[in-house]
């Protein structure tokens, strides 16, 4: 049930800082909050991002679980 729950949050982090990132109340816009906001995006984003290539990374044998 929780094998693949790294790659859920992973992707949630994606979703959420992107979010963060790009939405403005009435319309879609790049780094319309303030400079606290836009960081705290980046930095959720780098962590999903990272996240991923870390899950998928981690396997020296793919095929093998």
């Amino acid at each position: 049930m929780f094998k693949n729950m790294h790659i859920v949050i992973a992707v949630w982090f994606i979703i959420v800082g992107g979010w963060i990132i790009f939405i403005d109340g009435d319309r879609w816009c790049i780094a319309c909050g303030g400079i606290i906001t836009t960081v705290i995006g980046a930095v959720t984003l780098l962590l999903g991002v990272l996240g991923i290539i870390g899950k998928l990374g981690s396997n020296p044998m793919p095929g093998r679980e």
